[in-house]
């Protein structure tokens, strides 16, 4: 059929203009992914929101009273058999489209015609029913074109202009009226009928439409009646309003685009300036950290003789107090032992300290970053993330681990597991020789008393007392040595400290703050990365508005 054609073409048109709108929208879209500013999420939505009213279907609904025709005319101008019976009794309206895309299938009946798709009849019940003309107040603001199917045997009464006086003024979009059956009455009387229509549309409603005389049973006026729906949607209030709408969207998006990159252009002539002073502002704050060195460092080297209490009630607990195999069993390892305690004392002692001092660093980092965040959106419009503490935190872990490493150092130069091991090993002899003069005593005593001989057994035993007693002399003027020895190496300790804790803290200060300083290096990068990219960024947006606007004048 020719209307079948009328349709494709009708399609043709406008779809040509909405796939180009769509594809430059989605151009603008991008743009703003590559430009990066959240000051654009407004406007990227009012496209999106555009975007998504131009992809559905165009809307057509016809409406009118009871036994007007409206279903036969759309029946006959769809090549379908009429929908009559439980369906129209079961829902206010009918759709008739080509495909269901929202799920909607208890008011819709689907048409498997190609030249359909993308356009949507809408098919109503009786106008005088009170659901119904509910359902079109809420359907007609959305539609593209609503027909008014008027029974010229009525002489142009319908309940469809009720509900039409109900809407606001440009409530609907576009208003056609079919004047069914004019066959049945005269010429002249249809031709008056149209007239009186038109002028009460005008009068009553402020609407200017147009009417067509159509017979829903047979080919008279449908062709016209096709005609002038196409006419209808194509018009600038149809189906190129959405379009309308979408690249008004888009150009609103275009032109704070074009903002952000001229004001980019703009600061990236003294952008160099403005990351200068940032500079200057960590090296700032490097000398206010260099200030606390010599007081840092003088802490960490007074660690060696602070827990040298907590170290040598360790050895108390290890070497006992008292004459025991059990001592004797480990000197041999107990210099290593202490060595490698004493390292782990200091360790925690100095990493405390220091885990406190980087807490401390990272509050003051964070404040600084939370200063530059505002003032490098405003001077150069790049904007940089929340303040990365993880990674702060993550350097400053192995920073520690270094510091840890290093003071291993002094140990190794001060020989102290050499010194500690000699110290030990020294009362190997003379705890050996008491112990197995303890264990003569013992069995000599044992074999006395087996024999009867009392009273030497006795004197055995009492040796045995008196060889333990002397032992435990022996060992707590041992211990008392130990102690000495560890005071001394602990003084050796602190004095090698003294000399190598300044230069150490230095390094860790001058270290962590550039570790920060590290930080503004993405900063950087994205500036640099505006400045290669700010040209090409001009040119492709330049090109997107160009062919926007060359669009522009055909819709």
């Amino acid at each position: 059929m020719m209307w079948r054609q009328g349709l494709a073409m009708l399609k043709r048109s406008y779809r040509v203009q909405e796939s180009l709108v769509r594809y430059w929208a989605q151009q603008a879209q991008e743009m703003y992914g590559v430009i990066g500013d959240d000051s654009m999420q407004p406007q990227l939505e009012a496209v999106e929101q555009a975007l998504a009213a131009m992809q559905g279907d165009r809307r057509v609904i016809v409406m009118g009273g009871a036994g007007c025709g409206k279903t036969s005319l759309l029946s006959y101008v769809s090549g379908l058999p009429v929908m009559r019976g439980g369906k129209r009794s079961a829902s206010p309206y009918l759709r008739w489209r080509y495909g269901n895309d929202d799920g909607d299938t208890r008011h819709s009946c689907f048409l498997p015609l190609p030249e359909l798709q993308g356009i949507e009849f809408v098919d109503t019940g009786d106008c005088a029913e009170e659901e119904v003309q509910q359902e079109l107040l809420r359907l007609l603001p959305g539609s593209d074109a609503a027909v008014v199917v008027v029974d010229a045997r009525s002489g142009g009464e319908s309940p469809a202009w009720d509900v039409l006086q109900q809407l606001p003024v440009n409530g609907v979009a576009n208003v056609l009226v079919a004047l069914t059956f004019t066959d049945k009455i005269p010429a002249q009387e249809a031709l008056e009928l149209s007239a009186r229509i038109r002028e009460m549309c005008r009068e009553k409603l402020r609407l200017v439409v147009m009417v067509c005389n159509v017979c829903p049973t047979s080919d008279q006026g449908v062709e016209m009646f096709v005609t002038r729906v196409q006419e209808t949607l194509d018009s600038p209030e149809g189906a190129r309003r959405a379009i309308r709408n979408a690249l008004e969207a888009t150009g609103r998006l275009m032109t704070r685009q074009s903002g952000i990159i001229n004001a980019r252009t703009a600061a990236m002539k003294d952008e160099s300036g403005f990351l200068s002073g940032i500079e200057s502002e960590i090296n700032t704050f490097l000398s206010h950290q260099l200030d606390g060195v010599d007081e840092c460092a003088a802490d960490f080297s007074s660690v060696p003789l602070s827990v040298l209490p907590q170290l040598k009630r360790m050895l108390r607990r290890s070497f006992g107090g008292f004459l025991s195999p059990v001592a004797l069993l480990q000197l041999e390892d107990m210099g290593a032992g202490a060595e490698s305690s004493y390292y782990r004392l200091v360790c925690k002692a100095i990493m405390d300290r220091q885990r406190q001092s980087d807490e401390r660093f990272v509050a003051s980092c964070q404040a600084h970053w939370r200063s530059v965040r505002p003032r490098m959106k405003e001077a150069i419009e790049c904007e940089i993330s929340d303040f990365p503490q993880d990674v702060l935190e993550a350097e400053l872990n192995r920073l520690r681990r270094q510091l840890e490493h290093e003071l291993y150092q002094p140990f190794t130069r001060l020989r102290i597991r050499t010194a500690l091991d000699s110290a030990f090993t020294e009362h190997v002899g003379w705890m050996h020789a008491a112990h197995v003069l303890l264990c003569l005593c013992l069995v000599l005593a044992g074999v006395l008393g087996y024999l009867g001989m009392t009273t030497p057994a006795l004197w055995a035993m009492c040796g045995v007392l008196a060889v333990w007693g002397a032992g435990a002399l022996l060992h707590r003027g041992a211990l008392r040595r130990l102690n000495e020895e560890f005071t001394r190496e602990a003084k050796g300790l602190d004095s090698a400290m003294q000399g190598e804790m300044p230069r150490l803290v230095r390094e860790l200060v001058v270290s962590r703050v550039g570790a920060y300083r590290s930080l503004y290096a993405v900063a950087s990068a994205r500036v640099r990365e505006y400045v290669e990219k700010l040209r090409p960024l001009q040119e492709r947006h330049n090109a997107i508005l160009r062919e926007l606007r060359t669009t522009a004048p055909r819709i």
